[in-house]
Order: C-alpha cells, then structure tokens, then sequence
C-alpha cells in the first residue's frame, strides 16, 4: 500500500509539471513579451540590451541639485538652494526622458506589474551601489513613500515599497513605512512641475508619535 501510495503522489507530481510547463508554453505563445528597447521577443529587456542600460547608466552619471537641476556632484544641493532647500541630497540611477527606453521600463513595473523589470532594477541598482558603497553609509532609514489604499487596491502593490525592500536587503539599511497618505490624489503622470508640487502639497503626514520620534533630528 505503501509503495502504491508513493506511485500515485509520484505520478501527481509529475502531471502538475507537465501542466505547468504547458501553462507556460501557452501564456508565452499567447501573450508573448517584447524587449522594451529593441522590441526582440523574448524578454522584457533583452540580454544585449539589458548590458547597454547597464553600462549607459555607469557612464551617464544622473546626479543633479534636488531644487534647481544643475549637475552637482553626487547630487548634492548646489550653494545657491542649500539655504532653502529641505533635500541636502538626491541620487538617481538615470536621465529620465518622456517616451524613452527608461520611462516604457517604468511604465511596464509600475502600471503593467512586469516582474521582470524588478529584476531589471535590482541588478542596475546594485550596480550603482557596488560602484559607490558609501551612498548609503549614512542612511538612518529608507523610507517608502506609500500609495492611497485606493490606489493600493487599484495596484495591488507599491513599486516604492518593492524597490525600497531590494535597497534594503543589499545595503542593510531598515525600511521603516514612517509616512501616511491623508487624502486621495490625481496621478502625477501627465501633470506638469508646478501641477505636481500643488497636487501632492500637504498629502503625506508621520503615522504616529512612535514614528516622528524615529526621524526626530534626522
């Protein structure tokens, strides 16, 4: 009995690959993906690709004054805003240029959930970390900036949560969720500068008093 038992969980678990090696197959004939660069199916980002992002955003460094713009260096605030800006400090990965290879690979995670392009991310991102290890030798937190629930249950996810999560675990850096939404607002998308500071001014507040003790002074 035993051995006929082990049989049949071998043969289910056998009938279980196959179908899902069919399910695969089918979704891939069906909906077949499309590199975002090149449009080669395959992959989200194809392999060729995937190695000139990767060494676009080496060379092409994107770090600029959070309040004006100009290039600075490592991002820092230039001296004509230090006085007035609340941000010391911005990195980013790259230049970010509407309808671009970059703006579709946001589209696709942000809108389209396409896990492939967190792996994308993941691997850019560590590249830019490995490369300056002291971007976050200072980091007291990482902070997400949260979704309306609305949006949440439109989504299903917060894409600055997940980055956030693939920060913290290659720099060991915490991810405290420190901010709260206080209303609904429209999405940024297509709206201009000045559109979105008014569209987001006043919309995030600290969860509670635990959490303005936590960022107290930082």
């Amino acid at each position: 009995a035993y051995i006929g038992n082990s049989m049949n969980l071998c043969f289910i678990q056998k009938g279980r690959q196959i179908l899902s090696s069919f399910f695969v197959f089918a979704v891939e004939r069906l909906f077949p993906v499309w590199c975002l660069c090149c449009y080669k199916e395959g992959r989200i980002v194809c392999e060729h690709c995937c190695i000139n992002m990767r060494l676009a955003i080496r060379t092409q460094r994107a770090e600029a004054c959070p309040t004006c713009s100009i290039k600075t260096f490592d991002g820092n605030c230039c001296e004509g805003c230090i006085a007035s800006s609340l941000i010391t400090r911005v990195r980013a990965l790259c230049w970010y240029e509407e309808g671009g290879f970059f703006s579709r690979l946001l589209y696709a995670y942000k809108y389209e959930w396409q896990e492939d392009c967190l792996e994308m991310w993941e691997s850019v991102i560590s590249d830019r970390i490995d490369e300056q290890k002291d971007m976050f030798s200072d980091c007291d937190m990482i902070v997400p900036i949260p979704l309306h629930a609305r949006r949440y249950a439109e989504r299903g996810f917060n894409q600055s949560e997940e980055i956030a999560k693939c920060i913290s675990r290659m720099t060991g850096a915490a991810v405290v969720e420190a901010l709260a939404r206080t209303r609904s607002t429209m999405q940024q998308a297509h709206l201009s500068a000045s559109e979105r500071v008014n569209n987001i001014s006043g919309v995030f507040a600290l969860k509670n008093k635990e959490m303005k003790q936590a960022v107290q002074g930082k």
